[in-house]
């Protein structure tokens, strides 16, 4: 790229912007083809389909552009916009606009600069550094608390909760619920449900409707709470001793 040309804000209060459409494109268009000296190589007829308008609107537009402006804020060359010269047009105000931008860009940049300086960069880098080490060892002796709770809970599942219960049925999801179940209560909480839990499932074997409840789902729905009391199961007597008691009863 030869150069470029910056683009203000006031282009849109300047006396061109009351110009027709052709003229404003044909003028946005130069300002974006100039060389780091402002100078547009190019004809009216290279020009035109560059900025996608016709060969006689072009005409026009260059016209207007050359020719003088008393409302142009500034009157170099009598308000004219561009003037020809050899193998296209050289943009008047190009060297102003381009130191303008370049004034507003080392004030900009000497301002980053000062900024910089005051910022305590250094010390700022070296805290931020020692609270990172600092959050990552608090991390990791988190997660290896956390695996040493999850181990010794594995362990008091497998020896004291799972031979305890009855229907051991779906030991995986078992000792999932389990170790869910320890986050919320203690193991005294929960093993204080476990003979409630064996004597309500001995009590429903008896039943024609029993269906087993499976030790997944006691904790899940956290059924050590629960206030039931047993009643008292009636054993299914013997051929023998059902005859006795008919005997007895002076039924044979």
């Amino acid at each position: 790229m030869n150069g470029y040309t910056p683009l203000f804000q006031e282009i849109v209060t300047s006396s061109i912007w009351n110009e027709d459409m052709a003229t404003r494109i044909v003028w946005v268009t130069m300002m974006a083809l100039a060389d780091k000296d402002g100078n547009v190589q190019a004809s009216i007829a290279g020009l035109a389909p560059v900025a996608r308008i016709t060969l006689k609107e072009c005409e026009t537009a260059i016209k207007i552009l050359s020719s003088p402006d008393e409302y142009s804020r500034s009157q170099e060359e009598q308000g004219r916009r561009i003037i020809p010269i050899e193998g296209g047009w050289h943009l008047v105000n190009h060297k102003k606009y381009r130191d303008k931008a370049k004034s507003r860009s080392e004030y900009y940049q000497n301002w980053r600069e000062q900024k910089k300086k005051k910022s305590p960069q250094t010390p700022l880098k070296e805290e931020t550094n020692s609270n990172s080490n600092s959050n990552s060892n608090s991390a990791t002796a988190r997660n290896s608390a956390q695996q040493t709770k999850c181990c010794a809970t594995n362990i008091e599942f497998e020896q004291e909760f799972w031979p305890k219960v009855p229907n051991k049925i779906e030991k995986g999801k078992a000792r999932e619920a389990y170790l869910k179940a320890r986050k919320k209560v203690s193991k005294e909480i929960i093993f204080s449900g476990v003979d409630t839990y064996r004597k309500y499932e001995a009590y429903r074997s008896q039943q024609s409707d029993y269906r087993p409840l499976h030790p997944s789902t006691w904790l899940n729905q956290e059924r050590w709470g629960d206030e039931w009391k047993c009643p008292e199961i009636k054993q299914k007597r013997t051929a023998a001793e059902e005859r006795a008691r008919l005997e007895a009863e002076g039924r044979l």
